[in-house]
């Protein structure tokens, strides 16, 4: 019964490249120059959708671990290629969504990166891969922006471990 349409999830890969679960990384930068500072988190616009987003994407096979693939999607996405500092696990999950078919899901996780703040305030960020703009924003303009999905929720657990 899960599998009709009418009734359950769809089957097959769906938007997916392979069965099963299909690891995903949200990497969340941010920059402040104080600890009392607000802190500006870095987005991109999609292309596709044109929604504020944190960069991210799918873990490659090459990828030996979840923060290594939030370096290389910033990279890809944002062109800061030496962001340094350090990482760390703020938010793992399986969500069902849209995407989400009996046959291949997301096994999402969310990194904090807690880069070298001399090369984020100096160095600028341009769009890459999937973007179409990139920026650096504080928790009220974010809430004027159209975010993607459950991304919002990513700005309030940046939040909270930064406190």
């Amino acid at each position: 019964l899960l599998a009709d349409r009418r009734i359950g999830l769809p089957t097959g890969l769906g938007f997916f490249y392979r069965y099963g679960p299909n690891a995903t990384v949200d990497p969340v930068i941010y920059r402040r120059h104080h600890a009392s500072d607000p802190i500006e988190l870095l987005l991109i616009k999609r292309k596709k959708g044109g929604r504020w987003a944190f960069p991210g994407g799918f873990v490659d096979r090459e990828d030996t671990s979840v923060a290594i693939a939030a370096r290389r999607e910033t990279s890809e996405e944002t062109c800061l290629d030496d962001i340094g500092g350090s990482d760390e696990i703020i938010f793992h999950k399986c969500p069902v969504g849209s995407r989400t078919t009996l046959n291949a899901w997301t096994d999402n996780t969310v990194v904090l990166l807690h880069g070298t703040q001399e090369y984020l305030f100096e160095t600028e960020p341009t769009p890459g891969d999937d973007a179409v703009d990139v920026g650096w924003f504080n928790r009220e303009q974010i809430a004027e922006l159209d975010i993607y999905d459950a991304h919002l929720q990513y700005v309030d657990l940046a939040a909270d471990y930064l406190k």
